[in-house]
């Protein structure tokens, strides 16, 4: 349920469509020594492109941010986006963060094999958004079902596109032409089909377009024209759409005459809408709360109202807490932003807001520009695109305060995975090691090793092996790391041995997207057979 790509209200937006990309993905032996690693650690295994708290990567591997926005899943797993697909066209496209596989979502016309993403619903597993180039065509992307095309208002058929999905993926919601020849907002369901939603127009003449619902699908907003003109023209004005109200009009939060506003997204319980209106200083982000039509400014992040005149808010969390989008730091640069309440009361209509927070750019010293475009449910996961060393916008993802730069995150994972995959091959020969020593455990001619028993000569003593050891390495551009351990064998009886190793480990200065930062334990353990007392066989 996300939007636009930023626009002032004078001028028409074009529609946002989502976007994210494959950077790589952990395969074949290295891959699992690494997964193994990980379990015996308690860390993560190494994903694509699955920023670390603290850090913004850039996903523009298969993802083209020039191509429209980007969407991310509510539970954060499934980006989706625009990129060029095989066939030589943009296509959308979903991204799984979990495991980097990157699915294009093809086209409903193989003449013109173009379609672009809009939204994607909790879980990742249907997306809606636009296909055909020449005459565009609303649809609905399942794993199920692939892409299906959600017909039209009028049986004339004309342009219709989706911009919004809700949490379970069966409300899709857009514009599409109607009887009037305007294009109007609509609320699809597979019982219902397409559903003309109106505008705030009399007799639901003019333009209105529908961008995002909430979870349940029953609040829908975007924008509409109204009777009002401004110096000839007919101005707009956001909307909160439910099928007991209606079609209501949002206005900007200036005294006397109503100021235009538009509504870019609602919160998944559907109380917090958010956007941007007008102002006297220009076009300013804004928030809708629980029954108020007028909002409230956000704010800027620029330090004077001499340095701004635009913000705009793009995308809301589940409980409405957390909101982004772009906002003017000074005259001729605009920066993502993020703003958070310090307290959200269920049942209640108060947000105290912490202030908008600057997210920065790809590019040293935070130059450039960026834009956010969306949030997971639980506010922690931001994406959008933002302009790095180069000039080149590209897709990012971002946690918690910090942008990092993964231009090559693929490269990142497999140094990573390489480095992983040599310690556990580590790991494997010291417990190799240990059961090698088997025949030690018994000495010299087939006597026993070394003793140890608790309860003195008249109790059963079984042979041991200890070594204990440590290390220190340095990988380039993964980590520095070092550790102590303690490995063992021990005889159990004359033909079962028990091996195993315990270490403990500290990482610092931890580079790449495989982050195992502080201190960890590792351990394994092996029990072997064999047949006979002179250690043959099995």
């Amino acid at each position: 349920m996300r939007f636009p790509a930023p626009g002032r209200l004078g001028q028409p937006a074009a529609p946002r469509d989502a976007t994210c990309p494959r950077a790589g993905r952990l395969v074949g032996a290295a891959g699992l020594a690494a997964g193994f690693v990980a379990l015996l650690s308690g860390a993560a295994v190494a994903q694509a492109c699955p920023p670390a708290p603290g850090e913004m990567c850039d996903v523009s591997a298969t993802i083209d941010p020039r191509l429209g926005g980007i969407s991310i899943s509510g539970n954060g797993d499934v980006i989706a986006g625009t990129g060029l697909a095989p066939v030589g066209y943009s296509q959308a496209l979903t991204y799984d963060r979990r495991s980097g596989d990157v699915t294009f979502l093809g086209a409903l016309y193989v003449s013109r094999d173009v379609s672009r993403a809009g939204d994607v619903n909790f879980d990742g597993s249907v997306v809606a958004g636009t296909t055909n180039e020449d005459l565009p065509n609303a649809f609905r992307w399942s794993q199920e079902t692939g892409m299906v095309d959600l017909g039209n208002l009028i049986p004339a058929g004309g342009i219709t596109r989706a911009f919004g999905v809700n949490a379970a993926g069966d409300v899709v919601v857009g514009d599409a032409t109607s009887v009037q020849g305007a294009r109007h907002a609509f609320r699809w369901t597979d019982a219902t089909g397409m559903v003309d939603l109106g505008t705030l127009r009399s007799g639901n003449l003019g333009r209105s377009e529908a961008r995002a619902v909430s979870d349940s699908g029953t609040v829908v907003v975007g924008v509409s024209d109204t009777d009002q003109t401004d110096a000839g023209s007919t101005r707009r004005f956001g909307f909160r759409w439910t099928p007991e109200s209606g079609m209501e009009k949002l206005v900007a939060p200036t005294v006397g005459t109503e100021g235009a506003a538009r509504a870019n997204d609602v919160s998944g319980d559907g109380r917090i809408v958010v956007g941007a209106s007008v102002s006297i200083a220009g076009d300013i982000a804004t928030i809708w709360r629980p029954g108020d039509l007028k909002g409230e400014y956000l704010g800027t992040l620029a330090e004077t109202t001499a340095d701004s005149t635009y913000s705009e808010a793009l995308a809301v969390n589940d409980d409405g807490s957390v909101i982004v989008g772009v906002s003017d730091i000074s005259d001729d640069t605009q920066h993502a932003f993020i703003w958070r309440s310090s307290e959200v009361v269920p049942g209640s209509t108060s947000l105290e807001p912490d202030g908008m927070q600057d997210l920065g750019t790809l590019a040293a010293g935070n130059s450039g520009r960026s834009v956010a475009t969306d949030v997971t449910n639980d506010g922690t996961v931001v994406v959008g695109s933002a302009e790095n060393d180069a000039g080149e916008m590209r897709a990012f993802i971002w946690r918690a305060d910090t942008m990092l730069d993964h231009v090559n995150t693929g490269v990142a994972v497999q140094q990573s995975a390489q480095a992983l995959a040599a310690t556990a091959a580590h790991y494997g020969q010291n417990t190799v090691y240990q059961l090698g020593r088997e025949v030690a455990l018994r000495g010299p001619g087939g006597g026993d090793g070394a003793r140890v028993s608790s309860q003195g000569n008249a109790a059963q003593q079984m042979p041991v092996a200890v070594r204990f050891g440590g290390r220190l390495a340095h990988t380039e551009d993964v980590a520095t790391s070092g550790g102590a351990e303690v490995t063992a064998a021990i005889g159990l009886t004359p033909t079962l041995t028990l091996g195993g190793f315990v270490e403990i480990m500290d990482e610092t200065d931890s580079h790449s997207v495989v982050s195992l930062d502080g201190t960890h334990i590792a351990g394994g353990a092996s029990l072997r057979y064999r047949a006979a007392p002179d250690g043959t066989g099995l």
